[in-house]
């Protein structure tokens, strides 16, 4: 979490990858699902993230956008928290000013990331990759992650919190809830080992 928090206080100065980093982190989205989000598939009254698209890029054919991966939790609308919400908006706002400084609308159907002014293709999910891992390179001094391990992450901090695994599953879409035990076990041993520590700490007087 200290590790996630610290580079997001950093990416305040690239708001694009800030939103990419707190979505993954939040909601688990996957890189191909970042970059196929749409304006149209959020609602920012009610704090809603519907995940229904990916973008699939093919060497030689370019972009095209894909269905989520399959499975009973291959699709979900999901929740977000005010802070979250708060981004985005910010996010609309700034593409509603580039296009009104262009004479033009939003169009209905515009991504939320995207290399166009308006927005109307999506971004290619490895320049999203590309520039959190820039930044990495830019902080040595702070632990680096990628868009995946935030998934991970995701899984992690839910099971610290307290939401079984069926919850879990669901806010992943894993078709199979042994990938998110994979990383619920992680999290428990992570504790283990941490009790361990403490208890020495307390015998040793420290």
């Amino acid at each position: 979490m200290e590790t996630v928090q610290a580079h997001l206080e950093i990416l305040q100065e690239d708001p694009e990858t800030a939103l990419a980093v707190r979505l993954a982190a939040t909601i688990g989205l996957r890189r191909n699902e970042i970059a196929g989000l749409r304006w149209a598939h959020i609602d920012l009254d009610e704090g809603l993230v519907s995940i229904t698209e990916g973008i699939t890029v093919t060497p030689g054919q370019g972009a095209s956008v894909t269905s989520t991966k399959t499975g009973h939790h291959g699709h979900g609308v999901l929740s977000i928290d005010e802070g979250l919400v708060a981004m985005l908006r910010d996010a609309y706002d700034n593409l509603e000013k580039v296009a009104a400084d262009l004479g033009e609308d939003v169009p209905s159907d515009a991504y939320v990331f995207s290399s166009g002014p308006l927005h109307e293709k999506p971004i290619n999910p490895d320049t999203l990759t590309k520039r959190l891992r820039r930044h990495m390179d830019r902080h040595p001094e702070i632990p680096s992650f990628t868009l995946k391990d935030l998934r991970a992450f995701t899984a992690t901090m839910l099971e610290a919190t307290g939401a079984d695994i069926t919850t879990a599953q669901a806010v992943l879409r894993h078709a199979s809830g042994q990938t998110t035990m994979r990383h619920y076990r992680a999290a428990r041993m992570d504790r283990v080992r941490g009790a361990t520590v403490e208890l020495g700490q307390l015998i040793g007087g420290v």
